[in-house]
């Protein structure tokens, strides 16, 4: 129970630092938002309780300096500094190393940590000025409340210590705790795992409410909660010692809570919190929905472990398969019936796997915030003045796609703002406005998802790329290319036209890594420039990496799927064709077309007369590929295939069949890079 617990803390931890991240950044562009320094507040608050409450000490104290700064901020109304932001952003990458156990225990973080908690105070000495009172930043009025805080018998099983809870409290300002004992039992009955004792509790504080219930939002639901106001001033300052004394003797033998503000009350109890008469019990509105009228709203939207909907999308394809198998028997038993049945859950288990589908869904503008950041650094770093945009964020793609895209991303994004967009004097001398352009447009085509990446730098030198290829020795002198040749340059592995290596790049590592991954998930990646213009990369990936669309071929008794996403048309080859073909081309509509035999590809006998083509495209390059028979379009459950498959790396998948057998994947990108550098051919 504990480890569940913690999990749930670590996932809304790295919530809260993402959304703290996201108001950062439009605290960069906007300082006097007021909302977004309240926001901040806020995120920062409910991490320093929760990681009080699991025993993250470290990012407790680093979040409670960072917090009392924009406490002063919001409370002041000034901007927000662009020094306490930048050391801010700072904080919430430290504090992603300091949730993950191995990294936090590393020197390297500890020098980190400390290094920032020195940088924090500072920076709050700066931000609150501690030698003018006058003009130190103030909330409201000091406020007295009286609490009651009854947790649950069970509380301790979900991992909750009340006793950060109290710590926390007093965070916001002078509290004096009187703890109900009445119910601990004798030492021999006491169950270690129950929690026994409950709390009366006076707080002064400058602090709202909503800052009072935030301290125990992670037990609202298990636990009796009552504030009550006093009235302003101080009610702790005038309590006498043998007042004190009295009131925790009462509270210890189970003085009920409207006894307890009675007591309050009384003229003898010494705690006047103010001018005017304090509202009696009677006067206390009716908790409403439960302790102190908390009401649990639903929530439009739940949490759902990434692993549960994988073990989801997986159990959808078996009963896919097991439908196909299903609807093949009730073909062949010739009873309308069972035929009927079978239809219906064809029916069924295609809405649920569509449904399953686009619960795997999810948004491009989930990367957005980690974009955002890294423009903004490198920017920074290389002094340049660079602006991101995003069009269609809407736009949504497999989560697997979505964890693996992002890294190619990282990489186009690094080699635009290093070796695309100029320095501002640069853009200036060349007529261009002196604040470069990043946009990223996502947007649907076919069943497939494009993201064009645009920069409107200074393009690529194509006569440069094809000197350092032609030093490299990738290509001879005699070579003559054609421009998106050169460009295809660009992807080859360690290629790279920088004077120097940098921190940010000029390794020879990106490009080739960008197509690589691209393949990985079975997608394209182009490039197009213009000289002074800019440079823009387009993705294209298919919706779901798990279910593909395809054409069904075979080749002897072994039958194979095309992603249809790849295939452009298909042909009624004859003997005729074949025996005229030359240099492993085709002539097919008058144009001359690179040809391979599946049956040679693969080692595997077909039945001798290769009557069917299938034209596939990847990126420039076209095949057609001989096949005995064309079946239709068939929709795919990818799964793995097993060691034996391992060195096959043009199969990406197989899929079961209704009839039990399975269908081989293909990998077309794959396939034709394999054929062209066995048989030697240069495209």
């Amino acid at each position: 129970m504990i480890e569940h617990l913690k999990q749930k803390y670590l996932e809304e931890a790295h919530d809260l630092l993402l959304e703290l991240e996201q108001t950062l950044l439009l605290l960069e562009q906007n300082p006097a938002a007021a909302e977004g320094v309240e926001t901040a507040f806020r995120v920062m608050h409910t991490l320093k309780g929760s990681s009080g409450m699991f025993g993250y000490q470290q990012i407790g104290e680093l979040v409670h300096l960072l917090e009392s700064g924009y406490d002063a901020i919001r409370a002041s109304g000034s901007p927000f500094p662009h020094a306490l932001l930048n050391l801010s952003l700072e904080a919430v990458d430290h504090i992603r190393l300091l949730l993950d156990a191995a990294a936090a225990a590393t020197e390297a973080c500890q020098t980190t940590h400390r290094l920032l908690l020195k940088r924090a105070a500072e920076m709050l000495y700066e931000v609150v000025p501690a030698t003018d009172s006058s003009t130190a930043p103030t909330r409201q009025e000091l406020t007295s409340w009286a609490l009651l805080f009854a947790p649950q018998a069970d509380l301790f099983k979900n991992g909750t210590n009340p006793l950060y809870i109290l710590e926390d409290l007093a965070s916001l300002g002078q509290l004096h705790t009187f703890a109900d004992t009445q119910l601990l039992p004798p030492a021999q009955a006491l169950d270690p795992r129950c929690c026994y004792l409950s709390w009366k509790l006076l707080l002064v504080t400058d602090a709202p409410e909503s800052d009072i219930r935030d301290c125990f939002l992670f037990v609202e639901g298990s636990c009796r909660l009552e504030l009550h106001p006093l009235g302003p001033g101080n009610c702790l300052s005038s309590l006498s010692e043998p007042a004190t004394a009295e009131l925790a003797r009462q509270v210890r033998e189970g003085l009920s809570w409207e006894q307890f503000l009675e007591q309050l009350q009384q003229p003898g109890a010494a705690v006047a919190a103010g001018p005017g008469q304090l509202p009696t019990a009677d006067s206390l509105p009716e908790a409403e929905g439960g302790a102190a009228g908390l009401q649990t709203r639903g929530a439009a939207s739940i949490r759902v472990a990434s692993d549960k909907l994988d073990d989801l999308m997986n159990l959808v394809s078996e009963l896919v398969a097991n439908q196909e198998r299903l609807s093949l028997l009730a073909e062949l038993s010739l009873q309308p019936e069972l035929a009927g049945v079978a239809e219906e859950i064809e029916k069924i288990t295609r809405q649920l796997r569509d449904k399953t589908f686009d619960i795997c869904l999810v948004p491009i503008g989930s990367m957005l915030t980690r974009f955002k950041r890294l423009v903004r650094d490198l920017s920074q770093e290389l002094n340049k003045n660079i602006v991101f945009e995003a069009e269609g964020v809407e736009t949504e793609l497999d989560k697997n796609v979505i964890q693996n895209l992002s890294d190619c991303l990282v990489h186009i994004f690094r080699n635009s703002i290093d070796h695309g967009i100029e320095g501002e004097q640069e853009r200036l001398r060349k007529g261009k406005p002196a604040q470069g352009k990043i946009v990223l447009k996502a947007y649907t085509s076919g069943t497939n998802v494009v993201i064009e990446v645009q920069d409107d730098g200074a393009g690529i030198d194509l006569q440069k790329v094809q000197q350092k290829a032609l030093q490299k020795g990738l290509i001879g002198p005699e070579d003559t290319l054609s421009e998106q040749e050169v460009l295809e340059l660009l992807f080859m592995p360690g290629f790279s036209t920088a004077q120097g290596v940098t921190a940010v790049s000029g390794r020879g590592v990106g490009m080739d890594v960008v197509r690589r991954n691209m393949r990985e998930l079975r997608g394209e990646v182009t490039l197009s420039s213009r000289q002074d213009a800019g440079t823009t990369l387009t993705l294209t990936l298919p919706l779901t990496i798990s279910i593909i669309d395809g054409l069904m071929v075979r080749i002897g008794d072994t039958d194979f799927v095309l992603p249809l996403s790849f295939v452009e048309k298909s042909y009624s080859i004859t003997p005729g064709q074949l025996s005229a073909a030359f240099n492993n081309q085709l002539v097919l509509d008058g144009e001359p077309m690179l040809y391979a035999n599946l049956a040679d590809a693969f080692g595997c006998p077909g039945v001798g007369r290769q009557s069917f083509g299938v034209v596939v495209k990847t990126g420039q390059q076209k095949m057609l590929l001989l096949v005995d028979a064309i079946l239709g379009e068939y929709q795919a459950v990818l799964k793995p295939l097993g060691r034996f498959y391992l060195e096959q790396d043009f199969l990406s998948g197989g899929s079961l069949k209704g009839d039990g057998t399975v269908a081989l994947v293909i990998d077309p990108q794959k396939l034709i890079q394999d054929i062209i550098q066995k048989t030697a051919i240069s495209i």
